[in-house]
């Protein structure tokens, strides 16, 4: 969460969830349609529209990282540092407590 304020991004459920789906797979580049169906099977409540926005924005905040490509074999990674801990869940209780 400290590293989505760090970039002026609010700690929302879906940048949450987006950046633990992408941790999770650790080095192997997730498209935004493998994202979404994570989330989905999370019970996150986001559209898939949501998720492409999302995952540009950080990756534009330098907090994931695009492979480049185009298609299917396109993919997103997480960027080196410290991993994202909190669970989707707290995401406002603890916004509201900075």
């Amino acid at each position: 969460m400290q590293r989505l304020r760090a970039a002026g991004l609010r700690p929302t459920m879906a940048r949450i969830g987006l950046m633990q789906v992408v941790e999770s797979a650790e080095a192997i580049p997730l498209p935004a349609h493998e994202v979404y169906r994570q989330l989905y099977l999370r019970g996150t409540p986001v559209s898939l529209g949501t998720v492409v926005r999302q995952l540009r924005e950080l990756a534009q905040a330098g907090l994931l990282k695009h492979n480049g490509k185009k298609g299917h074999q396109s993919g997103y990674t997480q960027c080196g540092g410290a991993h994202l801990s909190t669970r989707a869940g707290q995401a406002d209780s603890e916004a509201e407590d900075a």
